[in-house]
């Protein structure tokens, strides 16, 4: 394991505007106590899988976001013998991330995902629709 001096990790949540980026809530996790597990023993530590309460600075104490997250510190030896793919690249393990998610397919195309957009397609459907029956009456 690397040394580490100050083991923090700053997550962060962005709004995606098509005008702004604003952020909208984070958190700092410390994992020096982590750090040190994992040095002493010179074994992997898992962080199991847990829910991180995000709080904007502007807003002190509220809740803006929840983070479902899980994470796994090893030796380097380790983590050569074990590579991760990248995202969902192989290999895609431990956790197996799907590709096919709901929520996944839902926004990988930001129009697609937006409600208005397919009602405004759902409208410009029907208008088609009645449109060819009127101009067959005439």
């Amino acid at each position: 394991l690397a040394p580490c001096l100050d083991a923090r990790l700053q997550l962060r949540v962005w709004s995606d505007n098509i005008l702004t980026d604003d952020p909208l809530a984070e958190v700092t996790l410390d994992l020096s106590r982590d750090f040190y597990v994992a040095r002493k023993n010179m074994t992997s530590v898992e962080l199991v899988r847990d829910r991180l309460m995000m709080t904007h600075p502007a807003f002190p104490g509220e809740v803006r976001c929840e983070l479902d997250a899980e994470a796994k510190l090893m030796p380097m030896e380790e983590a050569i013998s074990a590579p991760a793919g990248a995202g969902r690249d192989e290999p895609n393990e431990e956790p197996f991330l799907d590709r096919e998610d709901q929520h996944l397919v839902m926004h990988r195309d930001y129009f697609a995902g937006l409600a208005v957009v397919r009602n405004l397609a759902d409208i410009g459907g029907g208008l088609w629709f009645a449109g060819k029956w009127l101009s067959g009456l005439y």
